[in-house]
């Protein structure tokens, strides 16, 4: 069936005495010519149960017997029976191709009916592969879209976090510079208050210093000889350019030396007139 030939039954009865013309015959070269592309052979005796059951199910009345069996579905059809007769290779030859000219045509259609299931098979195979290659790319497809959709929404996230992160860092620079301003503002003004009013000119307790600014100005002032150099530094933060971010030294200009702030301007030897500059330092204004 699976090979779209027609099936050949041999049933012989041991001792019959037509077994020998029988061998001969479906032995012969021109027998095996003529079934070898078109036919399957079964062989069976009928004393065995399977002989048995082959002879009933094709009617076999008398051995030897060959029949020709076409089946397409589930009942086999007889299209030819040859029994109880003297059996020669050319009347069983003849009789097989006269079998094959008449229901020949029963094999071409069954073969195309297979081709056209193998067609139609593979067709619905291609589809079906083509249909499951379809989803594994709209699986990849949608589990790339996922991925991308995530690490996109975790870059925004922490783009999020970073201008929160930043805008917090410029809020609090923000507010430490407007304490820093402030602080600045309440040292000037308390400087400005310890500073004093400029004394008059008297040559015999007044001295005149020259004070370069930390932005490179310089200011001239009246001090009392008496003053103590920290009144030099009151006036350096009082100054317009102080902005509280260095801290800063008063010194001579040449040698230089730092002044101590408790010491006197008479002790400094800046009286009755000198030069001192404010030298800024590394580390910032504690204020």
């Amino acid at each position: 069936k699976d090979e779209h030939k027609f099936l050949i039954v041999l049933l012989m009865s041991q001792g019959h005495e037509g077994n020998e013309d029988f061998a001969k015959a479906i032995t012969s070269d021109e027998f095996i010519e003529t079934v070898i592309d078109e036919y399957i052979l079964y062989g069976a005796s009928v004393h065995t149960q399977q002989g048995y059951l082959a002879s009933w199910s094709v009617h076999a009345i008398t051995v030897p017997y060959l029949g020709v069996v076409y089946t397409n579905g589930s009942s086999p059809i007889r299209l030819l029976s040859i029994e109880g007769e003297r059996f020669s290779a050319k009347k069983v030859a003849g009789k097989l191709r006269d079998c094959m000219e008449t229901a020949g045509a029963l094999l071409v259609s069954q073969r195309a009916d297979e081709l056209e299931k193998q067609t139609r098979r593979y067709i619905q195979e291609e589809q079906e592969r083509a249909l499951r290659e379809a989803e594994r790319i709209d699986r990849e497809n949608a589990e790339r879209e996922a991925r991308e959709e995530e690490e996109r929404r975790e870059r925004e996230a922490a783009e999020a976090e970073e201008r929160r992160i930043q805008a917090e860092q410029e809020e609090l620079e923000r507010q430490m510079e407007e304490d820093r301003v402030a602080r600045v503002y309440e040292q000037k003004e308390k400087c400005l208050q310890l500073l004093g009013e400029e004394p008059e000119m008297d040559k015999d307790t007044v001295a005149l210093i020259s004070v370069r600014m930390l932005d490179g100005s310089t200011v001239q002032r009246r001090f009392n000889k008496t003053d103590k150099i920290e009144q030099i530094s009151h006036l350096v933060v009082s100054h317009e350019s102080y902005n509280g971010k260095k801290d800063f030294v008063i010194s001579t200009t040449y040698p230089v030396k730092v002044l101590p702030l408790d010491s006197t301007i008479e002790a400094e030897k800046l009286y009755p007139r000198a030069a001192v500059v404010a030298a800024s330092q590394a580390s910032p204004s504690k204020g």
